[in-house]
């Protein structure tokens, strides 16, 4: 009869992760990622193939992609305001952070700054802010927080600490079965 409160009360203490983890991303600020690239750029359509498989695993991540040829002046505007002086291509903004060129190094740095990007409720879009000509200062000092976290986000030493709870209430349940059975608590 125990074990029936038990695993009842465990089902209520894991409530709110798992409704955490069925609600919808839609109502989060769109992690919007662009890429201002050119035509017959190999590096381009291997950094766009990447950013297409990124978007399939993630339902809020939006990949917008600029031809530098179309839209010079927000390309200039946009490094003018990074101070970037390389005219190396693909240019990619994820949020405030840019990364010059494509490789397998740049990728792993891209997924973990979608990673801490995607952890966070809102955040300013550096992008966006220059085409709606917003106050970039503003959108700088929003996201500065950002780059400097750890890997490990709150949620996720939550799921740790949750993991290892449930671990703990198994492996208690399992002894009691088995010291029960053993006919240990019979007086």
């Amino acid at each position: 009869m125990k074990i029936k409160y038990l695993i009842i009360f465990i089902i209520f203490l894991s409530f709110p992760f798992i409704a955490k983890a069925l609600v919808n991303n839609s109502s989060l600020t769109p992690l919007k990622v662009y890429t201002f690239i050119e035509e017959d750029c190999s590096e381009c359509e291997s950094l766009t193939n990447w950013l297409e498989n990124q978007k399939e695993k993630n339902s809020r991540l939006e990949v917008i992609t600029i031809n530098i040829n179309e839209n010079e002046q927000l390309y200039n505007e946009v490094k003018d305001t990074l101070n970037i002086k390389s005219k190396s291509i693909p240019l990619t903004i994820i949020g405030s952070i840019y990364f010059i060129n494509y490789n397998s190094n740049i990728s792993q740095m891209m997924k973990e700054v979608l990673t801490k990007y995607n952890e966070q409720d809102e955040f300013c879009n550096l992008v966006s802010t220059i085409i709606d000509k917003e106050d970039i200062n503003s959108c700088l000092e929003q996201n500065k927080d950002i780059s400097k976290q750890p890997n490990m986000t709150n949620t996720s030493i939550w799921q740790i600490i949750l993991a290892i709870f449930f671990f703990i209430i198994i492996i208690t349940i399992a002894i009691y079965i088995i010291l029960k059975k053993s006919n240990i608590f019979k007086k």
